[in-house]
C-alpha cells in the first residue's frame, strides 16, 4: 500500500528541505519563480481536503487524493475545491444474496469505473448493501438482490439473488446474475434441458457494462450442484452432476485507493455431495460444505464493502440464512496537479 500524506507531512518536508520524492515533485511543479509561500497556499489546500474527508498519496510521479464512503445509505460529499474537475470514479453495488437447498451464488453487485467530470462542489453519493441470503427450511425465496449505488447519475445495479431449489429456482437478474438452483422435476423444471430428465435452474442475467451472467445448477446425482454467480470479470460456473458447486464469476481489480484490490466477485453454489463452489475473488462468498445441514458452516458471507455475491448453502434448519451478499462502495480520486498560487486540482 502507498505512504498516505497529510497537509502536516508536507508542510515539515517543506520546512526541513528534504530531498524525498514527495519534496522533488512539489520542487519540480514550484519550476521558475514561485515560492515557498505559494507552496504552503497549496498546504492549507490540503488542509482543506482533509477536511472533507480526501486522503493523499503519491504514485507514479503524481499526488491523487481520493474519498471512499463505505456506509450504506444516501449521503452528500463535497468536492471543493475540485469543482468542474475531471476525476476517476468507482462505483459498486451491493451483491446478491445466495439461495439454499442445492443454492446458486449470489451475483457480484454491478461494477462501474470511468472518468467523470463534475459541475458543482457537493455531490450526492448513495451506497447500496448486500442481499440477504435465502431463509432456510423452505424452498419458495430466492436469495435477495442487493441495492444500487450511485454517485449522481452514474449507479451500479444490485446482483442478483441466488435460486433455490424449487419453482425459484432461477437466478434472479441483476449487475450480476445470480447462479441457478437445480429446478424442481415435479414442478415442471424451470429450466433448460441439458439432457433428458435432468433440468436446471437457469442462470440469472448480468448488465452488460456492468457484469456478467450467473451459472445455471444441474439436476442429476450425486452432486446436484448450484451454479456461480456472476462476477465483474467473468460468467458464474455451471458443473456437471458429478462435482461440486460452480465457482462464483471473478471480479475485477482496481487500483483507486493506491493499491490493487479486487472487486465484484460472484459468490459459489452449494453441492450435495462435493464441495462448494468457490467464490470469486473480489470477494464472492465460498459454497457451503457438502451434506453441511446448519447454517454454522453452511453459509459464507461475501466480504464487506467489495459487492461481491454470497454463498450458497444446503439443506439447513429452519430460521436461519443462506450467506448474504456484500455491501457495495463508491470512490472518487482527482489528481492534484501544481497551479498558479499553490497545489490545486
Amino acid at each position: 500500500m502507498p505512504e498516505v500524506y497529510y497537509a502536516e507531512d508536507l508542510t515539515n518536508l517543506i520546512n526541513t528541505g528534504t530531498t524525498s520524492g514527495v519534496y522533488r515533485y512539489i520542487s519540480f511543479a514550484m519550476a521558475n519563480d514561485y515560492s515557498k509561500t505559494k507552496t504552503f497556499l497549496g498546504v492549507n489546500y490540503l488542509k482543506q481536503l482533509e477536511t472533507n474527508g480526501f486522503k493523499i498519496y503519491f504514485s507514479v510521479n503524481t499526488f491523487y487524493a481520493y474519498k471512499a464512503i463505505t456506509s450504506t445509505g444516501s449521503t452528500t460529499i463535497s468536492i471543493t475545491p475540485f469543482e468542474r474537475t475531471v476525476g476517476d470514479v468507482l462505483v459498486v453495488a451491493g451483491g446478491g444474496g445466495a439461495g439454499v437447498s442445492h443454492g446458486g451464488g449470489g451475483g457480484a453487485g454491478g461494477y462501474i469505473y470511468k472518468q467523470q467530470a463534475f459541475n458543482k462542489s457537493t455531490l450526492s453519493v448513495t451506497v447500496g448493501g448486500g442481499g440477504a441470503g435465502a431463509p432456510t427450511g423452505q424452498n419458495t425465496i430466492r436469495g435477495s438482490n442487493g441495492q444500487n449505488s450511485s454517485i449522481e447519475d452514474i449507479v451500479a445495479i444490485g446482483g442478483g439473488g441466488g435460486g433455490v431449489y424449487n419453482v425459484n429456482g432461477t437466478g434472479a437478474s441483476g449487475g450480476s446474475g445470480g447462479g441457478g438452483s437445480i429446478g424442481h422435476s415435479s414442478a415442471g423444471g424451470d429450466g433448460d434441458t441439458y439432457n433428458s430428465g435432468s433440468q436446471r435452474g437457469r442462470r440469472g442475467i448480468g448488465i452488460s457494462g456492468q457484469g456478467h451472467d450467473g451459472g445455471g445448477g444441474w439436476h442429476s446425482s450425486p452432486g446436484y450442484p448450484g451454479g456461480g454467480g456472476g462476477g465483474a470479470g467473468a460468467v458464474g460456473q455451471t458443473k456437471s452432476g458429478s462435482d461440486s458447486g460452480g465457482a462464483g464469476g471473478a471480479g475485477l481489480s482496481n487500483s483507486i485507493l493506491g493499491y490493487t484490490r479486487w472487486f465484484a466477485g460472484g459468490g459459489g453454489g452449494w453441492s450435495h455431495g462435493y464441495w462448494g463452489g468457490s467464490g470469486g475473488i473480489g470477494g464472492g462468498g465460498l459454497g457451503g460444505q457438502p451434506n453441511v445441514y446448519t447454517t454454522g458452516n453452511g453459509r459464507h458471507d461475501a466480504a464487506p464493502n467489495s459487492g461481491g455475491g454470497g454463498g450458497a448453502s444446503g439443506h439447513s434448519v429452519t430460521g436461519q440464512l443462506s450467506g448474504s451478499g456484500a455491501s457495495g462502495i463508491v470512490v472518487v480520486r482527482f489528481p492534484i496537479v501544481y497551479v498558479a498560487g499553490g497545489i490545486g486540482a
